[in-house]
């Protein structure tokens, strides 16, 4: 004997076989996954981060560049060999009638500037405000891709929480559907209660397919911090280290401590070597030259030669080209000055903001836990009541999703958190990357 199963059970076991499905798909995806712990992120981002190298590449380049300002304190010294081959024609007679001369030199010749102006040392100067700039801009990157990698790093923990309380949610959903079958099948619930119980469930199915994308996207953009080519399948299994704010700071100290109020300044300190550059042309060049050699027809030459000089050179005029160069110059060491100032304001500014978004993110979770909790213990005493129908489908529906809204409040929270200290590092200049 067989007996009809109702409509609305056959959804209901439809809705279980695909639910099954799709949590074991996802939860078969996160087991298989590799395993990425914090600490051995930073050292991959460390390693092999292309915006790292490429901060690390320009510094090595201005490390060079002060090498090479400082070549005009040595002599420079110049050897050479050349071989000639002439033939001189007499006035009335043939080319021919004289023999062709060949003749040899080999010399060495030393040069050196005793003074230029202060350009030489200005120059110098220039190099070492370069190489100030490259390295504090080290610092910012390094500050920047720590942030992005705790941010990145938090998104993904979000996305794979975000995954598991789907799953969840789908279960609920389920049996909230079972629930208010079989009160519509004992006559104790209308039709309606049990279409929105269903959409819900398809909602929560809907909601899992996000999930999933979203940690796709989320193990994307942390393997492209890390270093990584193409999208990586792997999973997190620690949190990223949190502190307190503590407390509030002297903005205005911090802000002439960081990169790029620093930065600011070096660059201020080049456009002040600029401007003794520019000036050079006003004063008098002074240099030093000596050369030593053999010149002869037969090779090795023997007839020797040298000679040793010193030179002063004033340029009279330049066809305005020094007082421009100068007016230029003042003009950037300007610039500097108020764009320092403008960098260090604007940091200012950026610090309360940061410092403040951080503190409150602490503040908020924590509301946003308690709310969690009160919530929980609201959905099991109010599912036992619908259950026994001491309270209606509307309200229990709506503590149920309270619940839901709540669980979801404290996964991104829990990611702001971490975002917004990992801002207030950034703004400072520090973060994990060493």
């Amino acid at each position: 004997m067989s007996f009809p199963i109702p409509a609305c059970c056959w959804r209901v076991i439809q809705s279980l076989v695909f639910g099954s499905a799709l949590a074991f798909g996802l939860e078969a995806r996160l087991a298989a996954a590799e395993v990425l712990t914090w600490t051995k992120s930073v050292q991959e981002t460390s390693r092999n981060n292309a915006e790292l190298r490429t901060a690390k590449e320009n510094l090595n380049a201005a490390q060079q560049g002060v090498k090479g300002s400082r070549a005009n304190y040595y002599p420079q010294v110049t050897g050479s060999v050349g071989t000639t081959y002439s033939q001189t024609r007499t006035p009335g007679q043939p080319l021919a009638a004289n023999d062709p001369q060949e003749g040899y030199n080999a010399s060495l010749s030393i040069a050196q500037n005793l003074f230029s102006g202060w350009a030489d040392t200005a120059r110098v100067d220039q190099a070492k405000s370069q190489l100030s700039v490259s390295n504090l801009q080290l610092a910012v990157e390094k500050a920047r891709i720590s942030s992005e990698l705790k941010a990145a790093y938090a998104g993904l923990i979000l996305a794979q929480r975000s995954t598991k309380l789907q799953l969840d949610i789908i279960r609920r959903r389920e049996e909230n559907l079972r629930l208010v079958e079989l009160r519509y099948e004992s006559g104790r619930e209308n039709k309606g209660s049990v279409l929105l119980s269903q959409a819900y469930l398809d909602q929560a199915r809907f909601e899992a397919l996000q999930a999933k994308n979203n940690l796709r996207v989320a193990q994307t953009e942390v393997a492209r911090i890390l270093g990584r080519d193409g999208p990586s399948d792997f999973q997190v299994n620690d949190e990223v280290p949190t502190g307190n704010p503590g407390t509030l700071p002297d903005f205005r100290a911090v802000a002439l401590q960081t990169p790029e109020a620093q930065q600011a300044l070096a660059r201020l300190e080049g456009a002040q070597a600029e401007l003794v550059v520019s000036r050079a042309g006003y004063f008098p060049n002074v240099s030093l030259s000596g050369s030593i050699g053999r010149q002869g027809e037969e090779w090795f030459p023997e007839s020797e030669a040298w000679s040793l000089g010193l030179t002063l050179s004033y340029p009279l005029f330049s066809g305005g080209r020094d007082r421009a160069a100068s007016t230029a110059a003042v003009a950037q060491v300007n610039a500097a000055t108020e764009t320092r100032l403008t960098v260090q304001r604007t940091l200012l500014t950026q610090l309360e903001q940061t410092f403040s978004a951080w503190t409150e993110a602490v503040e908020s979770l924590k509301v946003e836990s308690s709310f969690r909790e009160a919530a929980a213990m609201r959905a099991e005493i109010a599912r036992n009541k619908y259950n026994n129908g001491l309270i209606s489908f509307e309200d229990w529906d709506l503590i149920e999703s309270e619940l839901i809204g709540r669980q979801r409040s404290v996964l991104t929270s829990q990611r702001q958190r971490v975002v917004a200290e990992a801002s207030w590092e950034r703004i400072q200049g520090k973060g994990v990357i060493p």
